[in-house]
């Protein structure tokens, strides 16, 4: 019996310390790290990022600024975070997420919507990654596949 109830104990205790507890603590309208230029015309490159439970559970920012550097440069072309959510992740990091506007990034030659093939396949780009993979979707597909830039030639 006693055997049971400290397994029981246990796996109450592993497994609510597997959870990411995260708070609110404010609502922002717009928060950047950078000067906004009036003149330049920002588009929204990213809705809600950094909304996901593993995006949360990896927040390791220490402060405020380190957090909205982390969420602004996970997107490529960001500048700044409009309707942002701040949180405290585990009572020790802070943690981001909203809207990340910015301009048109490029890289390699490529951006957001190109048309572009591999092999026999043609697809438009749906999103740059990084500078070296994008997210491709293939005519006739339903779901967009992470591509190198290098096996794709713009069309």
């Amino acid at each position: 019996m006693n055997r049971i109830v400290i397994l029981g104990i246990l796996v109450i205790v592993f497994l609510g310390g597997c959870g990411v507890e995260k708070k609110l603590i404010g609502d922002i309208n717009m928060i950047s790290e950078r000067n906004i230029d009036s003149r330049t015309n920002y588009i929204e490159l990213k809705r809600y990022a950094g909304a996901s439970k593993r995006e949360m559970r990896n927040a390791k920012s220490k402060n405020l600024q380190d957090a909205v550097d982390v969420l602004v440069k996970s997107v490529p072309g960001g500048e700044f975070i409009k309707n942002a959510k701040i949180f405290l992740v585990n009572n020790m990091y802070y943690a981001i997420q909203g809207d990340v506007w910015g301009v048109e990034a490029s890289f390699a030659g490529f951006k957001k919507g190109d048309r572009v093939q591999k092999r026999n396949r043609l697809g438009t780009i749906q999103s740059l990654i990084n500078d070296e993979y994008c997210m491709v979707l293939f005519d006739g597909e339903k779901i967009a596949v992470k591509v190198r830039y290098s096996k794709i030639v713009k069309i």
